[in-house]
């Protein structure tokens, strides 16, 4: 098989939740953004193989002591990129075979690199798989066959594969970039739901408060057990999952109007405790409930960004980031979390602005 001709590389954003996280999982509904300060990178490169080539920082083999290797596999888990890059591959593979897609015969290495903080809920799992799928479509020459549309069932897909849980709304937002509301209620014969664009331009200024020390808990491990009880049509789980949907759905009608940077703090106030409520304070981590608490301590409210490890958040005044962040600076640096500013990722492709309906 002739190699890649050229060298293809595509970089995706990390993603955070603002409202009705993660309901996208339960037929609720979600608004996300894309997190342009964290991302992953791979790159497709000429090879006489197919090449899957690790990292040395995300997939070392090698370490001084066993004292050490014990501190990476708590810090980072014992799951680097190869497997997640193998298994978009796979996928497709299977997909492109189903689809009738015909593959050029290349042969190729696929290299990653990515600072998207380890088990901190800003879905860098997912972005290494659309970053490999993007370089496998390019590489092959198959856009008119894979659409944007496509990508995020795709992509889910490939994770759900290797026994991850999760939803679609990590997949969305990183594909389409910037702000997106995702109604999850009445899903299209192809798996997809309503995705609407919001102008990033109406949200008020977002910060990031991500633990430094992550727990090593899995998306799957957080959401199993509920997702389990839904399935199973528990009343009690199904009331608390509308409950946080219905956050999502109120944020895009208050985001379309004026009161919309005004209305964020409450709806993300009730968005995570209608969360708490439904999973509990054990499986939200003592860390995550302490950085809300540092939060709603500088005239601030937050919510989850994903599974735990990080929260999004947004000042209850307009000028409370200039008043409250220095105090705010210094509980984070105390507690050993780190504070950033939120760069929201600008949009890839076209999405509608209005629905007649949405909700």
């Amino acid at each position: 098989m002739p190699p890649l001709k050229a060298s293809v590389t595509h970089r995706v954003h990390a993603r955070a939740g603002l409202l009705g996280n993660p309901s996208d999982g339960f037929q609720g509904a979600v608004i996300a953004v894309s997190v342009a300060n964290f991302w992953a990178e791979v790159t497709a490169s000429p090879s006489s193989r197919i090449d899957i080539l690790p990292s040395p920082d995300h997939d070392p083999t090698s370490f001084g002591s066993i004292a050490q290797l014990s501190h990476h596999a708590a810090g980072y888990g014992c799951n680097g990129g190869v497997w997640l890059l193998m298994a978009a591959c796979h996928q497709f593979q299977q997909h492109c075979d189903a689809a009738g897609i015909p593959l050029p015969p290349i042969t190729f290495a696929l290299s990653y690199t990515t600072n998207i903080p380890r088990q901190a809920g800003l879905s860098g799992s997912s972005a290494l798989v659309l970053a490999t799928l993007r370089c496998l479509i390019e590489a092959h020459s198959v856009e008119d066959g894979i659409s944007a549309f496509d990508l995020p069932s795709l992509a889910l897909a490939v994770e759900t594969s290797l026994g991850i849980a999760a939803g679609l709304q990590d997949r969305v937002v990183q594909t389409f970039g910037g702000c997106v509301y995702m109604d999850f209620s009445e899903l299209s014969s192809s798996g997809q739901g309503v995705y609407l664009a919001i102008d990033p331009a109406r949200l008020p200024p977002l910060f990031l408060i991500i633990d430094n020390h992550p727990t090593g808990k899995t998306s799957g491990q957080v959401h199993a057990l509920i997702k389990e009880r839904w399935l199973a049509g528990d009343r009690a789980v199904r009331a608390g999952m509308d409950a946080v949907a219905e956050c999502a759905q109120e944020g895009w009608g208050a985001l379309r109007g004026r009161i919309g940077a005004a209305a964020l703090p409450d709806l993300m106030h009730r968005s995570f405790e209608a969360r708490r409520r439904l999973y509990g304070d054990e499986a939200i981590g003592r860390r995550t409930l302490a950085m809300v608490k540092l939060a709603r301590s500088c005239r601030a409210e937050a919510s989850l960004a994903g599974s735990g490890g990080c929260v999004a958040l947004c000042f209850r005044e307009e000028s409370g980031y200039i008043e409250h962040l220095p105090a705010l600076q210094a509980a984070c640096e105390a507690a050993d979390f780190s504070l950033v500013r939120l760069r929201i990722g600008d949009a890839l492709h076209a999405l509608p602005a209005h629905a007649r309906d949405p909700c």
